[in-house]
């Protein structure tokens, strides 16, 4: 609800805040190990044991976020929309936090069923993520229509900041 996401945005006290960081914490575990069962489910070997591999996925995927965020943050400084910047931020971080919950199970469910059946749940898990990406894409303009920006900056804006990464990521599994 984007009235319920607002009213928490502004009433952000300090038990949000304590769970908010486990469930981020959370977030970019299942992330990692998703992201770890992809490359095991498409046979990229690595001469390197698979607990440093899942470590690199889990400091790739930390470092893209907080990457994205110090790129919004200064965007949003220079803009002077600061606030709204923060907000969009705050609403991202909500549904990374919920991404986490709902591909736990999906994640489990890959490490513990045979590998031929593990198929169909990673097919889930990806539509899952694009659904909830697509998600806080369309709630990022929704901020930002509501405050009244131009339509050529929200454009600018999204292509910039959240289609170009992921071009170029796909670039990159492409070519590899």
């Amino acid at each position: 609800s984007f009235q319920a996401s607002a009213r928490m945005y502004r009433e952000q006290n300090i038990s949000l805040v304590q769970g908010s960081i486990a469930m981020e914490v959370f977030y970019l575990m299942v992330m990692a190990l998703f992201g770890f069962q992809i490359l095991q489910q498409f046979n990229l070997s690595f001469p390197l044991p698979d607990v440093l591999i899942y470590v690199i996925c889990l400091s790739a995927i930390f470092i893209f976020i907080q990457t994205k965020y110090l790129i919004y943050k200064i965007l949003g400084f220079f803009s002077e929309t600061s606030g709204d910047t923060r907000e969009y931020l705050f609403n991202i971080q909500n549904f990374n936090r919920t991404l986490g919950l709902f591909l736990w199970p999906i994640v489990a469910a890959i490490a513990w069923l045979p590998h031929k059946n593990s198929w169909l749940f990673m097919i889930f898990g990806l539509l899952l993520t694009g659904l909830i990406y697509l998600f806080y894409l369309v709630r990022g303009a929704r901020i930002l229509l509501k405050k009244h920006y131009s339509i050529f900056y929200l454009f600018l804006y999204l292509c910039t900041l959240e289609i170009l990464p992921l071009l170029l990521f796909l670039k990159v599994l492409q070519t590899s």
